[in-house]
Order: structure tokens, then sequence, then C-alpha cells
């Protein structure tokens, strides 16, 4: 990224940001967030100071000045913000004219060839509703099959595909849960970026929030060939993988 192109993406970022500001419903989804072991829920959040380098990949591509919305059927529309994304990178989004409405969420399948827009909850409030459920009831399949059947009841695709996920999903209780860990989950390991991928300023983001570095300061180091980007136990580093993986980067991790 050229000097003029980083001048462009903070001068667009502040845009955003202040838009984003005006709405306290979105600041506090993010404030609350629930990452849950189900592939299809959203697993990544944005950093609201950096809520722009979060669309990258759906408003924009790695290039900031490449835009990616259209208003053709099928593109990605200028009106909408991603506020989470899954595993798989499909992302969980709101359209800003609907926000009378209090914001209804809406979801959608990545690499499609186009975007086809799923609404998954009448509010953002009601999205965090749902989520909070489903984490404080991870461990209790019952509840979970009934909760989610009511919401596959409408013949939503995207719950559906969740309730599938949770019947597939091996009954633990939480004690047994934690049991089944071994040890070799706690032995010291390191993640390291050996290429950054498609998303470069989702990753320049990310390394400006974990080592407390300026936007020119990640910018550098992103174009290491070999950067360090988390150390703990092998248990641990494992959501920063798959972070890193979701966005396209390759990475090794190293047990020490």
């Amino acid at each position: 990224m050229t000097s003029e192109q980083q001048a462009i993406f903070e001068k667009e970022n502040d845009h955003l940001l202040q838009k984003v500001r005006q709405f306290p419903l979105l600041l506090n989804f993010w404030k609350q967030t629930y990452s849950i072991e189900n592939l299809c829920l959203p697993e990544n959040y944005p950093l609201v100071e950096d809520i722009l380098a979060f669309q990258e990949g759906y408003a924009f591509s790695s290039v900031v000045t490449e835009k990616l919305i259209g208003e053709k059927d099928g593109d990605f529309r200028d009106s909408w913000l991603v506020i989470a994304s899954n595993y798989f990178a499909d992302p969980f989004f709101i359209d800003f004219n609907d926000a009378k409405e209090n914001f209804p969420v809406y979801f959608a399948f990545h690499g499609a060839g186009k975007w086809t827009p799923i609404q998954i909850a009448d509010s953002i409030s009601e999205f965090q509703e749902i989520l909070n459920k489903i984490f404080e009831n991870r461990f209790d399949s019952n509840y979970l099959e009934s909760f989610l059947k009511e919401l596959t009841s409408s013949g939503n695709e995207f719950w559906d595909e969740v309730y599938q996920n949770v019947l597939d999903m091996s009954d633990y209780t939480e004690e047994e849960q934690n049991e089944k860990n071994d040890e070799s989950d706690w032995r010291e390991a390191e993640v390291y970026i050996i290429d950054i991928g498609p998303n470069k300023m989702k990753i320049v983001s990310l390394l400006k929030e974990v080592y407390k570095l300026s936007g020119t300061e990640a910018l550098q180091m992103s174009k290491q060939n070999r950067i360090l980007y988390h150390k703990g136990p092998y248990k641990w580093i494992q959501s920063s993988a798959r972070e890193l993986e979701s966005l396209g980067a390759t990475i090794e991790i190293v047990t020490l």
C-alpha cells in the first residue's frame, strides 16, 4: 500500500467510525461478543477503531481504492456494514438504511459468486440475545436442539445449518469437556504468519492491536517474511490460528 492509499484508507476509516458511533446499538453489540464452537456462528469481530479494515473482502479488495460495492442484484451494497464473521469468513451484516428498525441482522455465504442476504434476526439486539442463549447453554444439547428448532421453523437456511451442526456435536457436559483436554494442550507454542494472504488490511489491523503499533508501523511489520503473532499454551493459540486462516493467511505453529 502506498502512502497515498494509506492516507485514503485512514480518512475513510475515520468517516465510517464517525457514522458507526451515531448508533449505540452497534457499539453495544461489540461490547459483549460470543465465540461459540459452531462453525456457522460468529467467531471474528471488528476492532471498532479499525472498523473499515473488517470490511476488506466484502466492501473492497486488499487495495482500498478497489471498491467491490454496487447496486446490481448480488452486489455488496454501500449501506451494508459487516459486524462479525464466522470460521469460513461468511459475513454477518446490517444495513444502515434499517436504523429505524433497530438494524435487522443479515447473513450471506462467502464465495458464492454473489451476495444473497438471509435475514437471521429482527434486530441486532435480538441477535445478541440469541447468541447469549446459545453460549450460556452450549453444553446443554437438549436445550440447544429445542431452541434452534424454533428458529428453523420458518425455513431459515442459516439457522437450519446451525441446528444441523448442533445435532452433529458430541454430547459433553461442561465438566467432561474440560476433562477431555489432554495435558499436551498446555504445552508452550507460537503462531507465526508466513504469508499474510489476500486480506492485507485486516492482518495489519490485527498486528496494530496485538503489538500496540501505529498504522504505519503495523504496515511495515506486515511486510516481514515471518511474523510472530501469538505465544502461549497450545490450547489458547488455536483461536488465533483459526482467525488468521479464516482471513486467508498462511500460518505456522511451533511447539516449544
